[in-house]
């Protein structure tokens, strides 16, 4: 027998976001999130997202046995500005077995119905920027820490309640070559010459995220402006985000472009891989915890890509290829990094495609937003 309880207390809270670690706790590619910042996201004081939206979390049983969880979001600015009336499936994981899935995405449904929505769609976060889309290929590959994992069955879970595809996205791994193509930085430096824009240097982490970390944010939120479900960040998402960030972040993996009157017009930003870190630790930063975290930023082999962003006045002025052409030269410097991880790229994103396209890479996973009509 099946029930659904829906989350009340910070015990269950606690439940709900270690469930995962537990199910997982025998896979060797799953990573968690780290249990202390996805507490406080749904700690109402704490949270950066909860001024923007309305949120449900709910607890499978199975013969009175945690079998499940599932969250649901009403993001009301992605409503607003897509039209639109939606419930995200967020944070969801289950043991293989239909009755659990089943109730666990009614119970979110029917939430959504009550609250005047028509569709359901997911698995998807407050933003871009946090976790979304089911993996559906890449089941023997270790995530990344700043992606969802999931079991090959939930795949099945979902289409046999006839959801479908609403987007998906591909993710890359990618070789560091021996050094940048001649072709490359001849490109760069004939853009920059042409447009006139420069990069920013000599900064430390600090002076760079103080002087530019607003201007960033402006242009993340001008370039992902038509980005599927993307809602430009809020004052107190800003912050959170530059929280979350700042300590993982590397000045040598950051290039920004900046024009005559020193505004931003583009960025990259990679970071150390920390998923082996955080997975050793099953998302606790105590009591060693933190300490794998710094080993990593400061020992790897591997980085992520996690944003480029080129403002549209300059998103085909070759801006792009000159970040690419930065970031290269810089990851080069490092003889001990082998990899990179692209992390999702929309399938239809042709151009970053392309760009990725001049190394040697491997397309290595898949995932995917689904979407259902609800029925009253």
């Amino acid at each position: 027998m099946v029930t659904i309880k829906e989350v009340g207390s910070g015990k269950e809270l606690k439940e709900y976001i270690q469930f995962p670690v537990d199910l997982y706790k025998d896979n060797k590619y799953y990573v968690p999130s780290l249990f202390g910042d996805e507490l406080n996201i749904f700690t109402p004081k704490k949270s950066p997202y909860l001024d923007q939206a309305d949120v449900k979390l709910f607890l499978a049983y199975k013969d009175g046995k945690l079998a499940g969880r599932a969250g649901g979001i009403i993001l009301h600015p992605a409503n607003k500005k897509f039209n639109e009336k939606r419930v995200r499936l967020t944070r969801i994981d289950f043991i293989d077995d239909t009755e659990v899935s089943e109730k666990l995405i009614q119970a979110v449904s029917d939430w959504g119905i009550s609250q005047g929505m028509d569709t359901i769609y997911g698995p998807l976060g407050f933003n871009d920027l946090d976790k979304e889309g089911l993996l559906i290929e890449g089941f023997n590959e270790l995530s990344t820490f700043e992606t969802y994992y999931n079991f090959e069955y939930y795949q099945k879970h979902f289409e046999r309640l006839d959801f479908v595809k609403d987007n998906d996205w591909i993710e890359y791994e990618i070789k560091v070559p021996d050094k940048v193509p001649e072709r490359h930085q001849r490109l760069s430096q004939a853009v920059m010459k042409r447009t006139g824009l420069r990069e920013v240097q000599g900064l430390s982490k600090g002076q760079l995220i103080k002087r530019y970390g607003s201007q960033i944010l402006d242009v993340l939120d001008k370039a992902y402006e038509n980005i599927y479900g993307a809602i430009p960040l809020s004052e107190k998402a800003r912050k959170g985000i530059i929280s979350q960030f700042k300590l993982v972040l590397n000045i040598d993996y950051i290039s920004v472009l900046i024009d005559k009157d020193d505004k931003v017009v583009a960025f990259g930003l990679a970071v150390p891989s920390i998923a082996k870190a955080v997975q050793k630790s099953r998302g606790k930063l105590f009591p060693l915890g933190a300490f794998r975290i710094l080993h990593a930023l400061k020992n790897h082999n591997r980085i992520d890509f996690c944003l480029i962003g080129v403002v549209p006045e300059y998103a085909n002025s070759g801006a792009p290829a000159i970040i690419f052409n930065n970031m290269t030269s810089r990851l080069i410097k490092n003889p001990n990094l082998k990899f990179g991880e692209s992390n999702p790229q929309m399938e239809t994103n042709y151009k970053m495609h392309a760009l990725f396209g001049n190394y040697e890479t491997r397309r290595h996973r898949r995932r995917r937003c689904y979407i259902k009509q609800l029925k009253k």
